[in-house]
């Protein structure tokens, strides 16, 4: 089945009137039934993500007919100090659904989430004016995935540690009755800047238990950009993941606001396993790009294929696009290492042109194969450019002839400068020795015609027949 939750608001009155969940056939999408799962069960209305279920491929076990979803929730949840999660199991989603819900405790106000109103993120050029911090939200659950009996997933929290905001992540047992926390942890990105804020996290996993995480982040010294990290659950120390992967960082200042203060970003990543290759993930996410004079701020989309451990041969980006391979910070010991593959996006306003060599000014788009390769800086190794079978300088022909492209110019000694000169220009000159003749063969031909011409109009005019010869 597919699943699809969505929130609703009232047109007027009180703004938020609760979920609901549809159920589709993946065999009929024509079929599907609608449910209030939070009505259904008597608890609490917040914004619920369905469960990606991972089962029956790449070597996973499958799952008993009838098996359906989970759905989580979190939304900042809390009672005495304590927070929660909720969990909805949805059974038998195609025949009558079911559905049954529990509270789980992963944590409390004082370690993990302060509770506090976000106050939002910080980016290089941020100040005292709130639309100058980008909008992280708040605590919804914006991803979930469910694999072997462990149901992922992520939220962004107020961290007390360090009264930023932070990616979060959560790890919940659904092998009893009711479900259990088995691990958790924050995305620092401390190795992205000091104080940063990593926000709108995304999450996949592939069937050797590693885990991808996407996210955004943005500090007082870096633009919002889009980075990746991941976590090896069967090696890792619990509550923690690796170095974090730059996909694209952030270009320049974004402030884009529609309503009241709220400069907003996202409001989601995506991470999604490869289809072919079950080492590698694709992270989908923004950037900030670099202002224009008519749009103003603007953002970016890129994407990234994430493998782990590193594919020595990147497969091609879908855009056709040229990929550019990131060098993958230190791990820790004995983990896996990582590469990442961003893909080029669409830009948006004309960049600066490559800076052209000094031995190459004043070139014009030329035939040349010698100079070619001369015309940007970045073509290394021009003058050491290898030589066409049998091609041979201009001083070196000594008038003989020569097959080579770069000196048919030079065929005659003597028009070594004219040879240089039509190279400039792109053209190739075959010079002769002889001297043309003023009047060539077409124009005697053009000459004898018009006379021709001229005589049968002198002989019409007379009343004379049209004489038989010349």
């Amino acid at each position: 089945a597919i699943y699809i939750t969505a929130n609703l608001f009232r047109m007027s009155g009180s703004g938020y009137g609760g979920m609901r969940l549809w159920i589709f056939d993946k065999n009929n999408l024509a079929k599907f039934t609608v449910h209030d799962p939070t009505g259904l069960t008597s608890s609490i209305a917040t914004t619920f993500m369905p469960a990606e279920i991972r089962a029956g491929f790449n070597g996973l076990p499958t799952r008993p007919a009838g098996s359906g979803t989970y759905l989580i929730g979190y939304s900042g949840l809390n009672d005495e100090g304590k927070l929660y999660t909720s969990v909805i199991k949805v059974t038998n989603p195609l025949n009558g659904p079911t559905f049954d819900q529990w509270y789980v405790q992963f944590g409390t106000l004082d370690v993990h989430d302060t509770q506090a109103t976000f106050q939002n993120a910080v980016q290089l050029g941020s100040t005292a004016d709130a639309t100058s911090r980008i909008w992280t939200n708040n605590r919804r659950v914006l991803d979930a995935v469910w694999q072997q009996g462990s149901l992922w997933c992520v939220f962004t929290v107020a961290y007390p540690l360090s009264n930023t905001e932070k990616a979060y992540w959560l790890k919940l047992s659904t092998m009893t009755v009711a479900p259990s926390v088995l691990d958790q942890g924050v995305i620092l990105g401390d190795d992205i800047a000091s104080n940063v804020f990593t926000f709108f996290p995304s999450i996949a996993i592939n069937s050797k238990s590693i885990v991808a995480f996407g996210f955004s982040a943005s500090a007082e010294t870096i633009f919002a950009g889009a980075y990746v990290t991941v976590r090896d659950d069967k090696t890792d120390v619990k509550g923690s993941v690796q170095s974090t992967e730059i996909v694209r960082q952030g270009e320049g200042f974004y402030s884009k606001v529609f309503d009241g203060t709220r400069n907003r970003w996202g409001d989601y990543t995506g991470m999604a396993n490869d289809p072919v290759d079950d080492d590698c993930f694709w992270a989908y996410n923004q950037y900030a790009g670099v202002p224009t004079e008519v749009l103003g701020s603007i953002w970016k989309t890129v994407w990234a294929r994430l493998c782990v451990p590193p594919k020595t041969k990147p497969s091609a980006n879908p855009s056709g696009s040229p990929s550019v391979s990131a060098k993958p910070s230190a791990n820790p010991s004995g983990s896996p290492s990582v590469s990442v593959t961003p893909s080029r996006s669409p830009t948006l306003f004309p960049t600066s042109p490559p800076t052209i060599a000094s031995e190459c000014r004043g070139l014009r788009r030329v035939r040349c194969n010698r100079q070619r390769c001369c015309k940007y800086r970045e073509k290394k190794g021009c003058q050491e450019a290898p030589k066409k079978k049998g091609c041979k300088s201009c001083s070196e022909l000594n008038g003989k002839k020569n097959l080579c492209k770069r000196t048919l110019c030079c065929k005659y000694k003597k028009r070594i400068k004219q040879c240089r000169e039509s190279c400039l220009t792109g053209r190739t000159v075959k010079p002769s020795m002889k001297k043309k003749k003023k009047n060539n063969v077409g124009t005697q031909k053009r000459m004898k015609k018009f006379g021709k011409q001229r005589r049968r109009k002198k002989f019409s005019i007379m009343g004379m027949a049209k004489p038989s010869g010349n």
